[in-house]
């Protein structure tokens, strides 16, 4: 069972059924999720996930999937379904992609490399690595040493890196500031798009229009 004691806002939808709009081969582990809370965002805001309808500034995991800023990442987001995210902008969901499908994935915002979690069930994950006291789904520490240092972020949005890691950005809470997610996952995107099949090392002359 979830944590409802972590939860903030979320519903509550016992019809959510196989009858929704959703991809034929997203595994039915998603929608036994939103069966007990169809969408949410926990207390602390460090963790949202995308339900069948808007919650608050929350979108829908339909609005989500088609935001603009997917695009930025070109092919790094093909035959990915998002249903989650985290404080840093990572993103939680199921690869769709021949020979994968139904794979719960963790795609890091910074060069969106695909992990492949476990449990690879997003209640199990959920309960044993998000809605905990101390969650491992993401940095924890880092989140807190952001918020002793006055960063406190709104229920949508993201920690970003200044400098982003793949730019040789600091790993470091001196390093974050609070961003929208639009602007940080557009950045991120094109970054990202611009070194997928470079070398290491290569230098970035530039990004956006």
């Amino acid at each position: 069972m979830l944590n409802r004691r972590l939860i903030g806002e979320f519903t509550h939808d016992a019809g959510v059924g196989a009858s929704l709009d959703l991809p034929d081969t997203l595994p039915m582990d998603y929608v036994n999720v939103l069966r007990v809370a169809d969408g949410f965002i926990t207390k602390d805001r460090r963790f949202r996930l995308f339900g069948t309808h808007q919650i608050g500034q929350l979108p829908s995991v339909y609005e989500w999937n088609q935001s603009p800023w997917r695009n930025c990442y070109g092919h790094l987001m093909t035959d990915v379904f998002i249903v989650a995210e985290d404080i840093f902008g990572d993103q939680y969901g199921y690869d769709l992609g021949h020979g994968n499908a139904g794979q719960f994935i963790k795609v890091l915002c910074e060069g969106a490399e695909r992990v492949a979690l476990a449990p690879n069930s997003l209640g199990e994950f959920l309960v044993q690595k998000v809605l905990v006291e101390s969650p491992t789904a993401y940095d924890y520490d880092l989140a807190l040493r952001a918020a002793e240092r006055g960063l406190m972020h709104r229920d949508t949005e993201h920690l970003a890196f200044e400098l982003p890691l793949i730019a040789n950005g600091e790993y470091s809470e001196t390093n974050l500031q609070i961003e929208s997610p639009a602007l940080h996952l557009s950045i991120l995107g094109q970054l990202s798009s611009q070194i997928a099949d470079k070398e290491e090392g290569t230098p970035i002359r530039r990004f956006g229009s």
